[in-house]
């Protein structure tokens, strides 16, 4: 396998799509309102939000219905709900980990909560 062979397999790309305010309210939402005028600032946001929703999405497959239903009525304390009535549901015995995984995403939650709240600015 040559270099540059190897550089094109260690990513995937994935097809341009359109997101729509009735499929993906708060996609939509977000992304119109933000000032994002420089391509790779888009990408990064975009990028991140895959990686962040994918990780969730295997996690708890719940919540991208949760989300999608309340839309922007969301609250971080609606997210704190959720999340702490699946700790009660799950398997995780580990007490250190949930209080981990709590911190971590109570942290990205608060950061994304304050970036959509400037947006609506």
């Amino acid at each position: 396998m040559t270099k540059k062979t190897e550089k094109e397999n260690d990513r995937i790309q994935i097809s341009a799509f359109w997101l729509s305010e009735r499929q993906s309210p708060y996609a939509y939402n977000f992304l119109k309102k933000s000032d994002l005028t420089h391509r790779g600032e888009q990408l990064s946001i975009i990028r991140s939000a895959i990686t962040t929703g994918l990780v969730l999405n295997n996690l708890f497959p719940e919540l991208s219905s949760f989300i999608n239903g309340l839309n922007e009525r969301l609250t971080a304390a609606d997210l704190n709900r959720f999340f702490n009535d699946e700790f009660k549901k799950s398997d995780l015995s580990n007490e250190q980990l949930k209080e981990q995984i709590s911190l971590m995403l109570d942290s990205k939650f608060n950061d994304l909560i304050l970036k959509i709240n400037n947006c609506k600015n």
